[in-house]
């Protein structure tokens, strides 16, 4: 079929339009694709979960301006203690530790955190 059409002198070369006119034409929709029914659900939008860094950052805003680096460590651990798992020694937890405690403006002096 195909190489008959591609050789029939009666056709001249071109881009298929021809094809396209005699195609049927589809049905227009009659339903609406968007649901106008009054008893649908509500669209929520679901806040992203906290990080363990963001976490940290409202733990650390609340502290005082200067305290032991020991005694935020501990408040930290016990404010942490049912949402994420912490290590004090662990090499990424004091990753994390060391940017929420820049991220809540607080700075280091020996072994006191100071709010800058």
């Amino acid at each position: 079929m195909i190489h008959k059409l591609s050789h029939n002198p009666s056709l001249e070369p071109g881009n298929g339009s021809w094809f396209y006119r005699t195609k049927e034409k589809r049905p227009k929709r009659t339903t609406p694709t968007v649901s106008t029914l009054s008893d649908r659900r509500p669209i929520v939008i679901k806040a992203k979960p906290h990080t363990r860094v963001e976490a940290m950052v409202k733990i650390i805003e609340g502290f005082p301006d200067r305290l032991t680096s020991t005694d935020a460590y501990n408040r930290i651990d016990a404010d942490l203690a049912d949402r994420f798992p912490f290590e004090r020694k662990g090499k990424q937890d004091q990753v994390y530790v060391n940017r929420a405690r820049k991220k809540a403006g607080f700075g280091l002096e020996g072994r006191m955190w100071a709010r800058s």
